[in-house]
């Protein structure tokens, strides 16, 4: 399985997501890293001291992730795009960390940027004090490198590291782990090996993951036809009812996007719901989560907008499904063909 995530030499990398991995430890895993960086160029320092993190994290009002502390407590990265924890001054650092929050309100001052997931955008969004409020209240990103940074909330290892560019919001990495497997500025070695307890998916992380997701879903406006994007949505929000149904995130990922039909490295955010067929096999799908999500027929039927013939054929099915152990998916497929 593959896919794309964004990076500091591109808008955008593809690299393969299998990749052997190795059982480490989080301090054996901290020196697989700097080993990985100094094999790359970048000077190492001697790590952060008990001390000095206290001094950090109390000037700042933040604690590192168990992760990224392993990592700077076997060394300390000082080359250019690194943040300096034991010399930079503490204009610096503070600049460093404020400035995803400054940049993101630079954008809503010039009236470009207004997530849909905040509030209705006011009508001068400039003079709003609401954008300041909402990243008051956002968890503090710990700068890693360049435009790469780590949620400092939840203070756990296994956080997904977020590229922030002004109101540009993206996935760089699942976790620590997966980030310095794929980041590979130039003149970097090879990616740093993955640990056995590397993340499988992105954890979700307050007001970042809906920013790099509604991102996400602007480039898949842009690439993709009016269908595609709205059987996209649709998806989007059944994989929501779903959860709020109680389903857990394995099984809607199993219900909406098995693994085997994940898009291939390079292929449009739309790929795997491509042309007519794509889009008619991710409409059933869709029926069908709805459906065991506990939606109504009728629910389904006006959501996808179907004739009378084809609600009559929902509706029965529904009460089939209801009365008998027949499986979902077979009556489901078996109907929308027709």
């Amino acid at each position: 399985m593959t896919t794309t995530i964004a990076s500091a030499t591109g808008p955008t990398k593809t690299t393969p997501l299998v990749t052997p991995r190795v059982c480490f430890s989080f301090a054996a895993y901290a020196k697989a890293v700097v080993a990985h960086l100094r094999a790359s160029g970048v000077p190492i320092a001697p790590g952060l001291s008990h001390d000095e993190f206290a001094a950090v994290e109390s000037a700042y009002g933040f604690e590192f992730p168990p992760d990224i502390r392993s990592v700077l407590r076997e060394g300390l990265p000082v080359g250019p795009g690194f943040p300096n924890w034991r010399s930079a001054s503490r204009q610096q650092l503070r600049l460093l960390l404020g400035l995803p929050a400054a940049a993101i309100l630079r954008e809503v001052s010039a009236g470009d940027f207004w997530p849909t997931s905040w509030a209705p955008r006011p009508e001068n969004p400039s003079s709003s004090s609401d954008a300041r409020e909402f990243l008051r209240r956002a968890p503090t990103l710990v700068p890693i490198y360049r435009q790469f940074y780590i949620p400092a909330s939840p203070c756990l290892a296994g956080n997904p590291v977020f590229y922030v560019r002004g109101g540009d919001v993206k996935l760089a990495g699942l976790d620590l782990a997966d980030f310095f497997r794929r980041e590979r500025p130039r003149g970097w070695a090879a990616g740093a090996p993955v640990p056995a307890w590397a993340a499988t998916s992105a954890r979700r992380v307050d007001f970042w993951t809906d920013l790099a997701e509604e991102a996400a879903w602007r480039e898949r406006e842009r690439i993709c036809s009016p269908w595609e994007a709205r059987v996209e949505q649709l998806l989007q929000e059944a994989r929501q009812r779903l959860k709020e149904a109680g389903w857990a995130e394995e099984e809607v990922a199993e219900m909406i996007a098995p693994a085997s039909d994940a898009p291939a490295v390079g292929d449009s955010p739309c790929s795997e719901i491509r042309g007519e067929g794509g889009v008619l096999r991710h409409v059933k799908l869709l029926s069908l989560a709805l459906l065991r999500g506990g939606w109504s027929a009728g629910e389904v039927v006006e959501s996808m907008g179907w004739t009378t013939k084809r609600a009559a054929a929902v509706e029965a099915g529904h009460k089939s499904i209801s009365a008998s152990k027949r499986p979902e998916s077979k009556w489901l497929f078996s109907e929308l063909k027709k």
